[in-house]
């Protein structure tokens, strides 16, 4: 009895044993798996913080790459450039004063009128036809180089500028032998002739400097090829009447009956190396490349395919064309343009190819500089923001006691009258009822407006 007693208590024993080496094991288990788990995630958060460090600086070296590449082309777009860009002559400055300038050097300089003007002598005369002009100093001092000021007056050699802000009257004997060019006067141009506007990309046409190009107005045409039409109708850099007048001059000296005719026969010649074609036929497939200021497509295929109904073609936009009629669709916007530059969801301009090489990233990503731009004219629009007045919602007129102080206005009425709403003086008498109802003026002035 007292053995089997002892042999009871000695069972027991045992039993509580494994189980508290049960549980040591599983609290050790439940440690390893909390450090396999810690490690797992570490090395994952190592490895998401490396990539998010190599993104941002990659993103910084691309930014830093790309940055430039904008401004220059919009410098191109505002000043022009030298390169072979498709924006080369067709920029605002020149539009405004020419693409050319006279040129002379500096041989005395002195103060004017308490040194508020700069007497200016030149090596050449000047002549009366350049006062208003813009005199710019291409070299020179550090505080004189780069600046411009329009010239004030003229006595032979001399011509007479404000005093440029950063030169000291001491320091005038420093411009002695300095450069300076004088634009042309603003607007005074004629436009370019007939051939050269129908060939507007003039990266292509090495010798061609347009003359006149200065005309004295601005509107969407051949002389004005940077500016775009309101919608999407007419594009910047993008005229179609230069493909048309192309092909037609192609159906004239071939003799073809009709523009489809044509335009199939320039289908066929223009996958051809230019080196291979001579006559008419070489004549067409460059003015053609000259007409379209976008990158030429079968210059820049991406890819093609040979299918049953014959060969298919895909440009470096991704643009598509078969046959004759796609293609010059394609040339001429037909299929829709390239990039939404106002993000409005329409596509609204074409790819430009500004003159710069093509690069690597800091990916390795392989690319070429293309820009897409769109220029509209603001002249001559409402500003709903300052223009207009409730007073033309109900047609009141000046009232005449009030409109001249301390005067007996009575004897005016009759002239009050009869004038139309607003003096004239300022943006509240513009009136916007040939734009706009009554409705949306009186919703603008009110404050309702939300698509007026």
């Amino acid at each position: 009895m007292i053995t089997s007693r002892i042999g009871g208590i000695q069972s027991g024993k045992h039993c509580r044993r494994g189980v508290l080496l049960l549980v040591v094991l599983s609290m050790l288990t439940l440690f390893l798996l909390l450090g396999v788990t810690f490690i797992v995630l570490a090395s994952r958060a190592r490895t998401v913080s490396r990539a998010y460090l190599q993104l941002a600086d990659q993103q910084q070296q691309s930014t830093s790459t790309l940055q430039p590449l904008v401004r220059e082309a919009a410098l191109q777009v505002m000043r022009g450039t030298t390169k072979d860009s498709a924006l080369k002559h067709h920029d605002l400055l020149g539009d405004r004063y020419g693409q050319q300038a006279d040129s002379y050097s500096v041989t005395v300089a002195s103060s004017v009128a308490s040194n508020q003007l700069l007497k200016i002598g030149l090596n050449e005369d000047l002549g009366l036809n350049k006062t208003g002009c813009v005199l710019y100093f291409v070299t020179g001092p550090s505080a004189v180089q780069g600046h411009g000021a329009r010239i004030v007056d003229i006595v032979d050699k001399d011509a007479i500028i404000e005093f440029p802000p950063g030169l000291s009257p001491s320091g005038l004997s420093a411009l002695t032998g300095a450069t300076v060019e004088i634009n042309h006067r603003d607007f005074d141009g004629e436009g370019v002739d007939a051939q050269t506007a129908y060939e507007p990309n003039w990266s292509l046409v090495p010798t061609v400097s347009p003359n006149g190009i200065n005309e004295d107005y601005d509107a969407v045409d051949l002389q004005n090829i940077a500016m775009a039409e309101a919608g999407q109708a007419v594009a910047s850099y993008h005229r179609p009447s230069s493909i048309d007048y192309w092909v037609e001059w192609y159906r004239a000296h071939n003799n073809l009956q009709d523009t489809a005719s044509a335009q199939e026969a320039i289908f066929k010649i223009l996958p051809v190396d230019p080196g291979n074609l001579n006559g008419v036929n070489l004549e067409v497939a460059k003015q053609l490349r000259r007409a379209s200021c976008r990158p030429f497509p079968f210059d820049h295929l991406f890819n093609f395919y040979d299918g049953s109904n014959g060969r298919s073609y895909e440009d470096f936009a991704g643009q598509t064309f078969n046959s004759a009629s796609s293609f010059f669709s394609l040339l001429k916007g037909g299929s829709g343009f390239d990039v939404d530059t106002d993000g409005d969801g329409q596509l609204d301009s074409v790819w430009l190819d500004f003159g710069r090489e093509a690069f690597r990233l800091a990916d390795q990503t392989y690319v070429k500089p293309l820009a897409a731009i769109r220029c509209i004219d603001l002249g001559g629009r409402i500003n709903v923001n300052a223009h207009g007045s409730l007073s033309h919602l109900t047609g009141n007129k000046p009232i005449a006691d009030s409109a001249l102080a301390g005067v007996d206005n009575s004897q005016y009425s009759d002239l009050f009258d009869s004038q139309p709403v607003g003096l004239g003086y300022g943006p509240a008498d513009i009136q916007m009822g040939a734009v706009l109802s009554n409705q949306q003026m009186s919703d603008i002035f009110l404050g309702r407006a939300q698509d007026a």
